[in-house]
């Protein structure tokens, strides 16, 4: 009987071991995702099935100036801030629904230009839990584009763009 003991706590020792050793894996790779996620200039938010805000990054703070009280609340304080509030939330229903991921151009109130990407959110049983929106600021892009499009409109000069693989002209 002592023996049998002896043996179960030697197995429990090494089961609590392993388990320390994964817990530890898992603190690693949560330290490594929260300096990633507070390092990033790419604004993030993690919305629950009923599209509250569950966590957003620094950026995303930065760029609609949300505060800890927006933890909790529906996602239409971040909406607000959009042109098109009523497009994006329909887009992250359809992510919802769908599992999907979406992409499109968002203008701020303030004039501000976003590649926003509306993902799923997946729970470890591979149900949908919820929607990662991200935002990445692009007006530098689209002022250099609209400058662009400028310079060639008021050159008068002809643009062509040739695909090689299909020989079109477009």
């Amino acid at each position: 009987m002592v023996a049998t003991l002896q043996q179960r706590n030697a197995e429990l020792e090494r089961q609590l071991a392993q388990a320390r050793e994964t817990l530890g894996d898992f603190e690693q790779l949560s330290d490594d995702f929260n300096n990633l996620f507070a390092s990033s200039d790419v604004g993030t938010v993690f919305l629950d099935r009923e599209l509250r805000v569950r966590k957003f990054s620094p950026a995303l703070k930065h760029f609609f100036r949300l505060g800890p009280e927006a933890v909790g609340r529906p996602v239409d304080q971040i909406a607000d801030q959009l042109e098109g509030k009523d497009e994006m939330l329909q887009q992250v229903k359809e992510v919802l629904q769908t599992g999907q991921s979406i992409e499109s151009e968002v203008l701020s109130r303030e004039g501000r230009w976003f590649l926003k990407r509306s993902l799923p959110y997946f729970s470890t049983n591979q149900a949908i839990d919820g929607v990662i929106i991200t935002f990445t600021e692009i007006s530098a892009n689209k002022a250099m584009h609209s400058r662009f499009d400028l310079a060639i409109e008021s050159s008068r000069l002809v643009w062509w763009e040739w695909d090689v693989q299909s020989g079109h002209l477009a």
